[in-house]
């Protein structure tokens, strides 16, 4: 079965630092990634990510944290004002 997206359940990138995550919400993500040391790349998925910069930080921290908390994942929140210093 072909994967659309790497998966985020206890992922480096879900759990580490929250930096990279939201330059993935700002920028967007294509091409292969490496996601708890495993190299993701098609066709054996299709990591490609659009860029959702049209987000407020607000809204921008709640995806995050969704994420951040979400599939057995445990970590702290982001704040929005978190989203904002990093929105340079």
């Amino acid at each position: 079965m072909k994967l659309l997206v790497p998966p985020l359940a206890g992922s480096d990138w879900a759990v580490g630092n929250p930096e990279p995550l939201a330059r993935v919400l700002f920028h967007g993500l294509t091409g292969p990634i490496t996601v708890s040391g495993k190299r993701v790349a098609a066709p054996d998925a299709q990591p490609i990510m659009p860029p959702l910069a049209n987000l407020s930080n607000s809204d921008t921290a709640s995806v995050l944290t969704y994420v951040r908390r979400e599939w057995a994942n445990d970590t702290e929140p982001i704040e929005s004002k978190a989203i904002s210093q990093l929105r340079i």
